[in-house]
């Protein structure tokens, strides 16, 4: 890549975040249209594309960037209100910056009109820029003077810089000279209580002007502090360091048979550095979810007017972080959550003052930590779901039969079965019976879990349990015949013996009573056909898994692993119940179980 390209590269990501910072503060002139902070982010954001446009050869970027920049301008010098026309306007000028920038990285010609049309928009609402006044009179003979700087010079330094005046002597002047309250006080034009509260005003603005002035610089240091790394760089590194925890593994066993207790102490030192770098690698790639958040208000406020709605998104919990990988493939799903609380969740303002609700409506997205895991939750304050309705849809879909015993999770859990709706039309928004199916499917290939709570009247609650990175999990291992399995650890609830014939010998069901609370079981002997007699006594290990506690037996349980997941291969990639493998410590393969695969392979007819 020639160093034009790199830098082409470089302005190209550089232009993306400007164009997030940029949609954000305009999102947030909505609520806030006297924020003068705001407006100017606005102003420097399209002040930096055009800058940078130029340079880097984004000529049509640079030219769209200057007409919208001097627009903001005008609203900085107090020319242009902040309404909602302005900010329709500049929303619709960032997404076409956007696709300037789309296009310039795939060799296509934009759209031309799409721009002249939004210019013409925002020449609409701008007034003319007045022309300079004309010098007339005897001004018009006086001399230019030069541009004045931001802190012009006091009249003692001018003096001492021409060498009109000593130092000692400014001094002696300046020791005598009263302040300016003082001789308004003693003049008796101003009251001495007025002349403090003024000083007090303008002590207190000094320290907040040397309060940001702070906080720029510190902002700027933490910008230099940090430098940019290719993602594909980070994926390496992972890579290896998943194959050294392997060694190191591989070489704690042979030090625990070897009976040297110097090379036990090595490699004691060794697993606890290559675990300190594995955590310091896998928090390289955690990044803050709020990024993703924060690109959902625009769908949120654009998708809300195109239905009659008012809805606020109210974002908690921005700081949480998640794997790199993980917050980029949950954003689909997260969409579909949002458009199916907005068009059925929500009601209308009519129906909510009608029902004894505010008008506008609260969608809450938030994030936090769970233990090994994090919990993003979509609730909104709307209609809710009726399981009475879900059930009568089920049973006319034929998903499930008229006298079915359910409880009230297992019903709400069929709105992710595929092709369901309660919808009662189809609409441009959702209503297709593709969303929610779509949604579990892309939170299990992430190793996550979703769930939903509702009531009618009172809203839903989406909660999406998702593990903090997928290179490494902690597992339980287990033994079933000669075969080595990991189970993944946050989803075990607990280990019990049993006994080979504990099953209900008079339906023939494998059932346990744990405590006064009946367990359904499989043997992963039976599930992966495993040959060869189980023991006599064998491990039945509680697992939960969408709301389900079941239990799974396998003949031993070795104990806690740290495993590194790798790949399957395409070839058997989609086997049902398996998520990947791993290596042991003895080099032998141990393959990864997805419980959630598993149970629905086991639960289909015929299996």
């Amino acid at each position: 890549m020639s160093h034009d390209e790199m830098h082409r590269a470089a302005f190209l990501e550089e232009a993306a975040e400007l164009l997030g910072e940029l949609e954000e503060a305009l999102l947030e002139l909505e609520s806030r249209p006297q924020d003068a902070d705001l407006v100017n982010r606005v102003f420097r954001a399209m002040h930096t594309l055009k800058g940078s446009g130029a340079m880097f050869g984004f000529e049509d970027v640079a030219a769209f960037a200057h007409e919208v920049e001097t627009v903001f301008d005008k609203v900085r010098c107090g020319l242009i209100t902040v309404g909602k026309e302005l900010l329709d306007l500049n929303l619709a000028a960032r997404d076409h910056v956007k696709h300037l920038l789309e296009c310039a990285r795939q060799g296509t010609p934009p759209d031309t009109d799409k721009g002249d049309a939004i210019l013409a928009g925002l020449a609409r609402i701008s007034p003319p820029k007045a022309p300079p006044p004309e010098r007339e009179g005897a001004g018009a003979g006086l001399p230019e003077i030069p541009a004045i700087p931001e802190e012009p010079k006091k009249l003692g330094e001018i003096l001492l810089e021409k060498g009109d005046l000593d130092p000692q002597a400014l001094s002696a002047a300046l020791a005598g000279q009263k302040r300016l309250g003082q001789v308004l006080v003693e003049a008796g034009l101003v009251a001495s209580e007025k002349v403090e509260a003024a000083l007090a005003e303008q002590t207190l603005a000094r320290e907040l002007r040397d309060a940001r002035e702070q906080k720029d610089k510190g902002e700027q240091k933490q910008g230099e502090a940090s430098i940019r790394v290719a993602a594909e760089k980070l994926d390496w590194l992972v890579n290896l360091v998943g194959e050294l925890v392997i060694v190191q593994s591989q070489i704690s066993q042979i030090g625990a048979g070897s009976g040297n207790a110097a090379f036990v102490s090595l490699a004691e030192q060794l697993e606890r550095l290559s675990g300190e770098l594995r955590d310091s690698t896998l928090g390289i790639r955690m990044l803050p979810i709020g990024a993703t958040f924060n690109k959902f208000r625009r769908l949120v406020r654009d998708l809300s007017a195109e239905l009659g709605k008012e809805i606020e998104l109210v974002t908690r919990g921005e700081e949480t972080e998640l794997d790199k990988t993980v917050i980029e493939r949950i954003s689909d799903p997260l969409v579909h959550l949002l458009r199916n609380a907005i068009d059925h969740g929500v009601e209308t303002p009519a129906e909510r003052l009608a029902l004894g609700k505010d008008a506008k409506g609260t969608i809450e997205l938030t994030a936090e930590h769970e233990g090994s895991e994090v919990v993003i939750r979509v609730k909104d304050d709307g209609a809710g779901i009726d399981p009475a309705k879900v059930r009568a849809k089920a049973v006319e879909r034929g998903l499930i039969a008229q006298h079915d015993g359910l409880s009230r999770n297992e019903i709400l859990g069929l709105i992710f079965a595929p092709g369901f709706s309660t919808a009662d039309k189809v609409s441009s928004v959702s209503g297709r019976g593709v969303g929610m199916d779509v949604v579990k499917r892309a939170i299990e290939a992430l190793r996550g879990q979703v769930e939903i709570d509702s009531a009618p009247g009172q809203g839903s609650v989406v909660a999406i349990r998702l593990p903090l990175t997928l290179a490494i999990i902690d597992g339980l291992q287990v033994l079933a015949g000669d075969e080595y399995y990991v189970l993944p650890l946050s989803l075990v609830e607990e280990c019990v013996e049993l006994a080979r014939d504990a099953g209900d010998a008079e339906s023939g069901k494998q059932i346990v009573n744990l405590r006064g609370k009946i367990v359904s079981y499989v043997r992963l002997r039976d599930c992966f056909a495993i040959p060869g007699e189980p023991p006599a006594i064998e491990q039945l290990i509680v697992v939960s898994s969408e709301g389900r506690r079941v239990g799974l037996v396998v003949d031993h349980v070795i104990g806690e692993h740290q495993t590194v997941i790798k790949s399957l291969g395409p070839l058997y990639r989609d086997l049902p119940g398996l998520a990947g493998a791993t290596v042991r410590g003895d080099g032998r393969m141990a393959l990864i179980v997805d419980i959630s695969g598993l149970l629905k392979s086991v639960d289909r007819p015929g299996s």
